[in-house]
């Protein structure tokens, strides 16, 4: 074999090896995610957002789910765009979540979500346990049932 041919075959192989034994070009293995579905609300209502902003994805609330703790991703975050009615989708890894709301638009209703439920200062803090698990939150009683 010819060293042009050993070093073509091993730039072939080498990504196969990397995978195979958890390397990856963006560090540490990726723990598998989760879908979790739930409803944003305050006092049982969606967060109102004017007619004619209510379709624009950037006037709705968003939440984050910032991990806590520790774990394989201690440092994971994923957004949730909220649609109108206040329904959520997020893909996560299981685990403990400090859960931010934030609103681009904010009416004189919202206003008290500027800092209160930041990422630094929510205090929803929220366990996701598996698949298809809901998580209902209503920001007049943030610590949930």
């Amino acid at each position: 074999m010819s060293v042009r041919m050993l070093i073509v075959g091993f730039g072939l192989l080498a990504p196969a090896w990397m995978a195979a034994v958890g390397c990856s070009p963006g560090g540490p293995p990726q723990e598998p995610t989760v879908l979790v579905k739930g409803k944003l609300t305050n006092a049982g209502q969606p967060l109102s957002v004017p007619a004619n902003l209510a379709a624009q994805k950037g006037a709705r609330p968003v939440l984050s789910f910032i991990r806590v703790g520790d774990g394989a991703q201690a440092n994971f975050s994923a957004p949730a765009i909220t649609e109108p009615d206040g329904r959520f989708e997020a893909r996560v890894p299981k685990g403990k979540y400090r859960i931010a709301v934030q609103q681009t638009y904010a009416g004189p209703a919202e206003q008290k979500l500027l800092s209160k439920f930041d990422p630094r200062n929510s205090p929803i803090l929220r366990e996701v346990t598996g698949e298809g698990q809901e998580i209902n939150i209503d920001l007049g009683n943030p610590q949930g049932p």
